[in-house]
């Protein structure tokens, strides 16, 4: 489902911001061909966004992508001129196809995992970045070395980021609706207070829906004028 915010203010640039439900969390054994993924389309200099949307065709001041690691939601933000939102917006998805499709370069998936992988390196000179890593882990009872994160970024394969998506729709498609019938089914049957098929039920959808599986979530434009 896609839900557009749009919101004004008296100034000339405009930001687009895109959030993605991913359907996964940092402990999915989707996480990391997830993280590379994005990393191909959005994170850094190497990325779809900046080379081809901001650098190629012009349509943005900037352009890059994230993941949430504890929700997995993705969230794109970039800043644009009014008149080329509706372009800007088209050529974004464009970029997330091609990834979702693996219409990319063997070289832009090496540049990807060598920008994370790096990215993780560079904790061990910050003792603030090290406490972050671990305490998020922590918080959601991952436990990974950074070391064993910079193995599984390395092994991911165009393949995986292929076999993520298919998966990832399996999820949107499949899992969400069963999710969905089943709490429907359990419900009828009474009361839902000693009903444990309605808790069971519940249970398992928001399990799926709290990792943010599959579909997209909206468009926020920040359009001020």
């Amino acid at each position: 489902d896609l839900k557009t915010v749009t919101e004004s203010l008296n100034v000339n640039q405009g930001k687009l911001s895109i959030g993605f439900k991913t359907m996964t969390d940092a402990k999915d054994e989707l996480y990391y061909p997830l993280v590379v993924a994005n990393s191909v389309f959005g994170s850094g200099a190497h990325s779809l966004l900046f080379n081809n949307v901001r650098e190629k065709l012009s349509l943005c001041y900037y352009a890059a992508s994230r993941i949430n690691k504890f929700t997995g939601s993705m969230l794109v933000s970039s800043g644009i001129e009014f008149k080329n939102y509706e372009k800007a917006k088209d050529e974004i998805f464009v970029q997330l196809d091609a990834v979702k499709n693996g219409n990319f370069k063997d070289s832009e998936l090496i540049a990807a995992k060598e920008f994370l992988i790096n990215m993780n390196k560079t904790a061990y000179d910050s003792p603030l970045a090290l406490k972050i890593f671990y305490l998020e882990n922590i918080l959601i009872k991952n436990d990974i070395t950074l070391e064993e994160a910079n193995k599984k970024i390395a092994a991911v394969t165009k393949d995986d980021i292929k076999k993520m998506q298919e998966e990832i729709e399996y999820r949107k498609l499949v899992v969400r609706k069963e999710a969905l019938e089943a709490v429907k089914e359990a419900r009828a049957q009474g009361d839902l207070s000693e009903n444990f098929e309605y808790k069971a039920a519940k249970q398992d959808k928001n399990r799926n829906e709290s990792r943010n599986r599959g579909e997209q979530n909206g468009i926020f434009k920040d359009l001020q004028q």
